[in-house]
């Protein structure tokens, strides 16, 4: 939805070789965000792009600003302890603050809401689970309460509110973002796939097929997938796909941004378009066995895609406007990918 409402400016794809202070590999929402940054304090700044802006993650994304990604924190906090739980919630909620005023000051039009965001469970096997999530709210100061039931007709055993969350129109809002950042002197390229970062002095971005590169004293791997890795991040990487569907209700929407932690993986928020309020609905696709036929496997990967236009519309008795897939990597971990790599900490908020 978000590509089909937006066009952006072109780029030309790297032709010569060229040195900058900073080099961005990736042009989503945490290059684009660092290089409006980074142009503000006078440095050079380029970003290299293998597609074209926006078009990857950031431009299929669900667009919650949030700090409630699933039932998480518990995790987290046994895995790494109490301080990096905390630093991950204060991340992600600071980035929030930065981002709501950024749109207020600049008055940015990208349909800035405030919303309450749920996570939620589907079934009573997984009661414990949330119980325990809740728990660990209380020990990291996070603000949340129990829900049963939820505000909307889904099915849900229990939730977690998390209040004072947002969503937004991303590229309305990144529109702005690129525009300031070109304005400051920033150079974009787009269909210039990086393929390694060599060090020596400086820093070398190489790009596909012996072509031109980029020398600069300091590289932010912004890509989905870390194209430079020296930490092996990709072994703990894996694709999922879902697919997300726009549906005009005919039953009045009570608000509210939601994620299922469990069994089949949803997501729900309101969304205008075209003058209309709509869901938008997303459904995680669990991959069919890959032992069936491959008639079998077809026709299984086409009952899924339907999947999320069928609940919705019973859920909410509306029609599907709009439908469109998304693959993203997650890591084993659970963490998101860019909290595992070093070279880039945005604490931005997932889009879910």
């Amino acid at each position: 939805m978000w590509r089909a409402t937006h066009e952006f400016d072109t780029y030309p794809k790297l032709t010569e070789d060229i040195t900058a202070d900073v080099a961005i590999i990736g042009a989503g929402i945490a290059g684009i965000t660092t290089a409006y940054l980074l142009a503000q304090t006078g440095m050079r700044v380029v970003v290299l792009e293998a597609g074209k802006v926006l078009d990857g993650t950031t431009g299929h994304t669900t667009a919650k600003v949030s700090a409630q990604h699933g039932v998480i924190f518990d995790e987290i906090m046994h895995h790494f302890g109490h301080e990096q739980a905390r630093m991950y919630y204060e991340g992600n909620a600071e980035a929030a603050h930065w981002m709501r005023s950024l749109v207020k000051e600049k008055q940015v039009d990208c349909q800035w809401a405030e919303e309450d965001a749920y996570v939620y469970i589907q079934s009573e096997e997984n009661i414990k689970k949330l119980e325990v999530e809740l728990t660990a709210y209380g020990k990291l100061n996070i603000p949340g309460e129990w829900v049963d039931p939820l505000p909307i007709p889904i099915p849900a055993r229990a939730g977690i509110r998390m209040p004072g969350q947002a969503r937004f129109d991303p590229l309305a809002y990144l529109h702005y973002l690129l525009d300031s950042a070109v304005k400051q002197g920033v150079q974009v390229y787009e269909h210039t796939t990086v393929t390694d970062v060599e060090e020596d002095a400086s820093l070398h971005v190489r790009t596909y097929g012996d072509g031109p590169s980029v020398t600069a004293e300091h590289v932010v791997v912004a890509s989905h997938f870390p194209v430079y890795d020296p930490g092996f991040y990709f072994t703990r990487l894996h694709a999922e796909r879902s697919y997300a569907v726009l549906v005009e209700p005919e039953k009045p929407y009570a608000g509210g941004m939601y994620i299922s932690d469990d069994e089949p993986a949803r997501s729900l928020r309101k969304v205008v378009h075209d003058g209309k309020e709509l869901i938008l609905f997303g459904e995680k696709i669990t991959k069919p066995d890959k032992a069936s036929a491959p008639s079998d496997i077809t026709s299984a990967w086409k009952s899924m895609q339907q999947r999320p236009s069928a609940f919705a519309t019973s859920r909410f008795a509306g029609q599907p406007r709009i439908s469109s897939p998304l693959t993203k990597c997650l890591t084993l971990d659970r963490l998101p990918e860019d909290m595992n790599v070093s070279m880039w900490r945005p604490d931005l908020p997932n889009g879910g």
